[in-house]
């Protein structure tokens, strides 16, 4: 007879990239889908290019002891950090480690390009007639965009009719929902007795059902994971030794 060999190889990952961030991003009640829409778009993403995601938690201004451990060991090879705070992100730096920082600070960071969001959803608000259109003001904190887009409306709502603004740009779709949670108790139809032009993360469910009374500004999770990694890259080719580098994302489209 004859024997066959059957030879087992392990995939072992090209490189380690750890992702450092805030849990109230995904475990607090009132927390966005976006962050898990961006988690699953960051393990598709490093699955194809055989690199690994470590994540790790931090609610303080420094990392912990073992994280700490693992980059000096070296470890890790890549930080993405998503909202941690500046003595986090110098740390890291400080060890010559590639960073890349999104909704936070870091000498390479990738940034929703709020200003065109609210430039675009003004010019389609303009383009249905609207004259007084306002801002939502963003929320400070990131787990409380529904409650705030709630109390602001219902407070600006509480003002004569006559004071309403007949358009209304939000650059956080949680703001929008806790806005339409506020409409619909007032019986106000948003699309008709006042226009709405919301940012929108495409995939999410926030917006499940409004889609038809609403202008979407919608972003890509994708587009933001590409670039991402697209800035740790440039770092890991020994390009990133210079001036400090923001990457914007736009809005992908308008509907």
């Amino acid at each position: 007879f004859v024997l066959g060999l059957v030879t087992i190889t392990r995939r072992v990952p090209r490189r380690r990239i750890a992702l450092v961030c805030r849990p109230e991003f995904f475990g607090t009640l009132g927390a966005s889908p976006f962050w898990n829409l961006l988690l699953d778009h960051l393990r598709a993403r490093a699955r194809h290019r055989r690199e690994e995601i470590l994540f790790w938690f931090t609610d303080g201004d420094v990392p912990s002891q073992s994280q700490s451990d693992a980059m000096e060991d070296g470890h890790v090879q890549g930080v993405i950090g998503v909202g941690v705070a500046v003595s986090v992100v110098e740390a890291v730096v400080g060890r010559r480690i590639p960073f890349v920082a999104f909704a936070g600070p870091g000498p390479y960071t990738v940034a929703i390009d709020h200003a065109r969001l609210v430039a675009s959803g003004r010019a389609a608000l303009a383009g249905l007639g609207c004259r007084r259109v306002e801002e939502i003001p963003r929320p400070a904190d990131a787990a409380s965009g529904q409650e705030w887009g709630y109390r602001w409306a219902s407070e600006r709502l509480a003002l004569p009719r006559s004071d309403w603004p007949d358009g209304l740009v939000s650059t956080n779709d949680m703001c929008t929902a806790g806005l339409l949670g506020a409409l619909h108790e007032r019986r106000v139809t948003p699309g008709t007795d006042l226009r709405v032009a919301t940012h929108a993360n495409e995939g999410s469910p926030v917006l499940l059902g409004w889609e038809p009374d609403l202008v979407q500004m919608v972003v890509r999770p994708e587009e933001i994971v590409d670039s991402l990694f697209e800035l740790l890259e440039v770092q890991f080719a020994g390009a990133g030794d210079g001036d400090a580098c923001e990457r914007r994302v736009s809005i992908a489209t308008v509907v």
